[in-house]
């Protein structure tokens, strides 16, 4: 290799410094399940180079998918703010008519891997039912983008339904441990 481009990697795939109260979808069933304590939250653990390359790989992915897409319903983004917390998500996909679905109540989320994965797991769900109560959306649909050498496509991996009691069942454990966050802060 003439030039390596590991440590420029890694340094773009860093942590962000936290905000005070603010929390992203993506990590709240790691939060809320109690896998991530306030502690490890205040102050995430550095991404090895394996985590880096999937992740890069990954929106590659995300990325080439997205083109091929209509553009205007990409990397939509909406906060949720109340009680002192802002909760964050990103959709990646809104489809609209011009993807076949008219009048779409739907918000895509796409989970790359290196393997086919079979159906979706319970913390994608669980992002994607927060994001139905974010975009007031009605269904979540969790897509795995598959490429082969004449082939394109998204393979249906996991569905959920909006439920908004859910949604502030879930606000009221973040509050929680938003509270023990706040101690440490």
């Amino acid at each position: 290799m003439d030039i390596d481009l590991t440590q420029k990697l890694i340094d773009s795939m860093g942590s962000y410094p936290r905000k005070r109260g603010r929390y992203s979808a993506s990590e709240l069933y790691f939060i809320l399940s109690g896998k991530t304590t306030p502690e490890e939250w205040m102050k995430p653990k550095s991404k090895s180079v394996e985590e880096c390359i999937t992740m890069f790989n990954g929106s590659l992915i995300h990325h080439a998918v997205q083109e091929v897409l209509s553009k205007g319903y990409v990397e939509e983004k909406r906060e949720w703010s109340d009680f002192g917390i802002t909760i964050v998500g990103k959709a990646d996909y809104l489809p609209g008519p011009e993807d076949g679905v008219p009048n779409s109540d739907n918000i895509w989320e796409l989970k790359s891997s290196t393997r086919l994965m079979k159906k979706s797991k319970p913390w994608h769900d669980h992002q994607v039912k927060i994001y139905c109560s974010l975009f007031g959306k009605q269904f979540g649909k969790i897509f795995q983008p598959i490429m082969g050498k004449k082939s394109i496509g998204l393979k249906l991996i996991g569905a959920v339904e909006r439920d908004d009691k859910w949604f502030l069942e879930q606000v009221e454990k973040l509050r929680e441990f938003n509270k023990k966050v706040e101690i440490l802060w």
